[in-house]
């Protein structure tokens, strides 16, 4: 329940402007866009920002769609009553070091304040610090090591280091009264966490967060309470019309209200929703109750391990490894390695096709299932 004493947030998925959600706002029709009404009190709207505030520029090299978001989204947004974005995502980087500059510019003339991405790694990974009656709130803002994380001398998005985090949310527990991680990555168009998924999430809370709040994925997940913390596996899309994509787990999303407070675990609320599917904009579910129980359905089999590993290998076996492996598939022999190492003819791999494989090397996700991938391959 908000309240003038706690702190509280709405935090969303994927915000990105794109087909007829763009023609709307193009024609100054916010309201039938969004309507963030029923939010109007709580103290920090936060979305993920899925693409940079840029006009036009040069794409990086990468593979998958480069997205970007008019420059005037920031008013846009502003708008909305959103006062924090999240940067940390595979998407912000599309327009390579031009399009976070001009995010950064774009949203400080906005003035809304931004984590998760920067000039540098220690910039990247500044959290964000909230106060409200003395409670002090630390926001950690990260994402899988796709399209591209910062280094100590190049800009980028915080990527998540499973030994760095321990120490960034520990340092930060003795900082704040309260962490909250907001987390990109999982596994796209799948309901629920990857068993080493659960363990990444549960393994921040032991480190010192009292949430974690995730988004990637593209479709909504569950939650679990674990050793007094929360974790929300996946909110799904916010804001993100895509041509092709139509009553489906794309159009579902649902934001979160989270509560902190002096004393007590952290309090949440869903608000489920169905977004870009007949119209283009946003509608809040009045009747959540089949929402809620498709949640707990959801919920069951992430508190079990046997069913979270079940699950786990029907999407293994249901053509995801197959088409992992079709990214390793070039002409290979040691002759033809040979003949390519002394240059007497071209290498297969393009240069967009060595971006894809390190992807698939760098990200947790990708690594996860071309493990697999390729140890039944190899077993067959």
């Amino acid at each position: 329940m908000i309240s003038n004493e706690n702190l509280d947030l709405f935090i969303t998925g994927d915000f990105c402007i794109q087909d007829r959600a763009r023609a709307m706002l193009a024609e100054g029709k916010r309201d039938q866009l969004l309507d963030m009404s029923a939010f109007r009190d709580v103290d920090y709207k936060i979305t993920n920002l899925e693409g940079p505030f840029i006009d036009k520029g040069t794409t990086t090299v990468k593979t998958g769609p480069s997205l970007q978001n008019p420059e005037s989204t920031a008013q846009d947004l502003k708008y909305y009553g959103f006062n924090l974005l999240c940067l940390a995502n595979n998407h912000i980087m599309d327009y390579d070091d031009a399009g976070l500059d001009s995010t950064l510019r774009i949203a400080n003339q906005a003035g809304i304040p931004v984590v998760g991405a920067g000039q540098n790694k220690q910039e990247a990974a500044r959290p964000f610090i909230i106060e409200k009656n003395g409670l002090r709130l630390a926001i950690v803002n990260m994402a899988e090591n796709e399209f591209i994380g910062a280094t100590e001398n190049t800009p980028g998005f915080h990527g998540y280091d499973p030994v760095n985090v321990f120490y960034e949310l520990a340092g930060l527990k003795k900082q704040a009264d309260k962490v909250l991680v907001i987390f990109h990555g999982g596994h796209e168009h799948y309901i629920y966490p990857s068993p080493d998924m659960q363990k990444r999430y549960r393994y921040m809370i032991d480190a010192g967060a009292d949430a974690v709040i995730a988004h990637h994925t593209h479709v909504y997940s569950g939650y679990e309470r674990y050793n007094n913390g929360l974790i929300v596996y996946s909110l799904g899309n916010f804001l993100f019309d895509k041509p092709g994509k139509r009553n489906s787990g794309w159009n579902q999303g649902m934001g979160v209200t989270v509560t902190f407070s002096h004393s007590g675990n952290t309090e949440f609320e869903l608000h489920p929703y169905i977004q870009a599917n007949d119209e283009p904009g946003v509608r809040f579910l009045e009747d959540k109750s089949e929402f809620l129980k498709e949640i707990e359905r959801i919920n069951t089999v992430i508190a079990d391990p046997v069913k979270l590993a079940i699950e786990w290998e029907h999407y293994l076996q249901s053509g995801t490894t197959k088409k992992y492996l079709t990214y390793l598939e070039v002409p290979n022999s040691r002759y033809v390695r040979g003949a390519r190492y002394y240059r007497l003819i071209p290498g297969w791999l393009t240069r967009r096709h060595r971006a894809l494989i390190l992807n698939m090397m760098r990200c947790e996700s990708h690594i996860e299932i071309m493990r697999a991938a390729l140890h039944r391959s190899i077993r067959k």
